[in-house]
């Protein structure tokens, strides 16, 4: 009896330990917490990769000739390091498919624009599209921040608009930790990352 329980114990104990050593709160109240997840293996750090919701049977080769990926996930600054990220509400969770012929972009459904022209001057990538039903024009110009971990920045412009955003070629997602925000209610605040 005695040696069932200090099996059980040391089960216990290693299971807290392992748990406490891929966990790392950075918030935690009663309708969210906000962690930093290290355990590669975990389904909510694999998820990041599903590219389901996208048609992928497409061709990239022109892009590839480039020396682009064309799967992109966003990627976010915290205490000096690069975070991928969950967030409380999908609406937020934004990804990149790029092919030949089109963009598909992720926020709360998968929008596809169709590609004008693509163009590489000296280490920029420059990708003329246009929203298929308004027939709007956008320009996305795609510049290498650091190019060996997977790292460039998005350019997002139009008429009315400009925003940047940093991406991740997806291919290197292994490389870096993911904070999840996990919230009982999505009317919680996103995480806010460094600026």
């Amino acid at each position: 009896m005695k040696k069932i329980l200090l099996l059980f114990l040391l089960s216990f104990l290693f299971t807290v330990n392992a748990q406490s050593n891929d966990t790392v709160f950075i918030k935690k109240n009663k309708s969210q917490r906000v962690y930093i997840l290290q355990d590669r293996n975990s389904n909510e750090y694999n998820s990041l990769i599903d590219f389901s919701n996208f048609n992928t049977n497409v061709k990239t080769s022109e892009l590839e000739s480039l020396g682009m990926n064309s799967k992109w996930l966003p990627v976010y600054k915290y205490s000096g390091n690069y975070y991928l990220y969950i967030p409380c509400d999908v609406i937020n969770d934004r990804k990149y498919l790029i092919t030949d012929n089109n963009i598909q972009i992720q926020s709360s459904e998968v929008t596809s624009y169709v590609i004008n022209s693509i163009k590489k001057e000296q280490k920029n990538v420059f990708i003329n599209y246009t929203e298929p039903n308004s027939k709007e024009n956008f320009s996305l110009k795609i510049s290498p921040v650091d190019k060996n971990n997977g790292i460039y920045k998005f350019i997002t412009t139009n008429k009315q608009l400009s925003y940047e955003i940093i991406m991740l070629d997806a291919n290197k997602y292994k490389n870096y930790n993911v904070v999840i925000n996990d919230c009982t209610n999505n009317k919680v605040n996103e995480f806010e990352f460094d600026k």
